[in-house]
């Protein structure tokens, strides 16, 4: 599982999705992205 998650989201705070990725089992990997929304996503490599 993947997840992308701003940290700086104002609707679903980081912290719940933390919580959310603990919970998993298996292959899973959290991105943490910076930025205005899904703008954020535009300065990855």
């Amino acid at each position: 599982m993947l997840i992308v998650h701003n940290s700086q989201d104002k609707i679903v705070p980081f912290r719940m999705v933390e919580t959310r990725y603990a919970r998993e089992n298996g292959d899973k990997e959290l991105l943490e992205v910076n930025g205005k929304h899904i703008a954020a996503l535009l300065d990855l490599p």
